[in-house]
């Protein structure tokens, strides 16, 4: 069987395992579950994906606050601008 290439990326061909033809499907099945368990091995890229997602939730909750604060701040109106 190929092996992966630097991306991850996995053969889409027919091989012949113990006798068996085994198509995409069971290749790329195989893929996934290596993908997954390639993220879950390597620290720098778990850590880096949990600072991203914390990242994106503090964003959508400054965003939330900020809708719904509206202009709460009379001092600073639009119209003494």
């Amino acid at each position: 069987m190929k092996r992966f290439d630097e991306t991850g990326n996995c053969p889409a061909r027919y091989e012949f395992v113990n006798g068996y033809m085994q198509g995409d499907h069971w290749i790329k099945s195989f893929c996934r579950k290596i993908r997954k368990f390639r993220f879950f091995a390597d620290p720098e890229q778990r850590e880096m994906k949990l600072r991203e997602e914390k990242m994106q939730e503090s964003l959508r909750l400054a965003q939330e606050a900020v809708s719904s604060r509206g202009n709460d701040n009379p001092d600073f109106s639009e119209d003494k601008l």
